[in-house]
């Protein structure tokens, strides 16, 4: 039987493991953005990424759910182009990063259970 404590301990754990492949999500997500915005120097739409959500899967070596990714203009650019939101569903946990935000559990990065 575990304790109050080591349930605590393991539970943080979590939440520190999914905001670490959260972030490897939103590293890939900007690559494969930048990747579209080079070929086609246009805007990158969120159906964009969306459709590549098996691509950034693979490139962030990450095996739970990727959703909810929007895109915004990067400061002094004409084009969208920059993650703005992503969110990571795995296990009992979903991570939401908001680019610019500083209030989440962890910063920009906010771990909540699933819904």
């Amino acid at each position: 039987m575990r304790s109050a404590a080591s349930t605590g301990y393991i539970d943080r754990a979590r939440k520190e493991a999914i905001v670490a492949e959260t972030r490897s999500c939103v590293m890939a997500a900007q690559t494969i953005a930048a990747e579209k915005y080079g070929a086609n120097a246009a805007n990158v739409a969120a159906d964009d990424m969306m459709a590549a959500v098996d691509d950034i899967k693979k490139l962030a070596e990450v095996d739970g759910a990727i959703s909810n990714i929007t895109m915004k203009k990067a400061d002094g650019s004409d084009y969208a182009g920059k993650v703005s939101t992503l969110s990571y569903t795995k296990g009992a946990w979903t991570c939401t990063y908001t680019e610019g935000v500083t209030t989440g559990s962890n910063g920009a990065y906010d771990v909540q259970p699933k819904a």
